[in-house]
This record gives C-alpha cells, structure tokens and sequence, in this order.
C-alpha cells in the first residue's frame, strides 16, 4: 500500500520539484541580469568621473584672460554697487539682466562658470 501511495505521490513531487528548480533559475538569471546592469552603471559612472577629471585639468592648464576677465566684470559690479555715482547704473544693468528669459540666464551663467573651470550642467540632474 505505501509503494502505491510513493508511486501516485512521486510525479507530483517530482513536479514540485522542477517547479522550484525553475524558479531559482528565474531568480538566478534576474540577479545576475541586476548584476550586469549594476556594473554597466559603475563603469558609466567611473568614465563620466574621469571625463570630469579631464576636462577640469584641461580648464585649468587653459585658464587665463576668460576667467581674469569675468572676475574684474565681477568685481567691477561689486565696487560699483558702492560707488555713489554709478550705483544706479548697476541697479538698471541687474534689473535688465533679471528680465532675460531663464534659458538665457542658465547659458550665459554656465559659460561664465565653465570660464572658471565649473561645469553647472553637469551637476544638475
């Protein structure tokens, strides 16, 4: 009676047990695909680190008259914010500035940027 009973249970448990084999099989290929795709992105992520590295070196090695030059801008604007006489003409050339659309702001604020070897739009997103 038992043999009976072993041999109506056998191909369910061999059923049980193809169906756990498949599913740890599924589960294997689902963490190694994870895998894969964790990796791609630590590589993408070391060679955008290195472009940035590269890409700093050689603004710094180029620097020179652009960055000079956006600095007296800067300071100029600064000083003349306290110049009596010419405090006006700062206030109307900020206010102007204010008024450009955002995506003129946004160019004209990572070129002086980029002058000093900062990339914004790399830091954004």
């Amino acid at each position: 009676m038992i043999d009976w009973f072993k041999s109506f249970l056998a191909p369910a448990s061999d059923a049980y047990q193809a169906r756990q084999e498949r599913k740890k099989a599924e589960t294997l290929a689902e963490i190694e695909h994870d895998i894969r795709v964790l990796e791609e992105n630590a590589k993408a992520i070391a060679e955008g680190r290195a472009a940035d590295i590269s890409w700093e070196l050689e603004s710094i090695r180029n620097s020179g008259w652009k960055d000079e030059l956006w600095s007296l801008i800067f300071a100029a604007v600064f000083v003349g914010s306290f110049l009596p006489g010419v405090q006006d003409h700062v206030q109307v050339g900020i206010e102007q500035i204010t008024s450009y659309p955002d995506w003129f702001r946004f160019l004209f604020s990572s070129i002086v940027l980029a002058a000093f070897g900062i990339r914004l739009w790399r830091r954004i997103g």
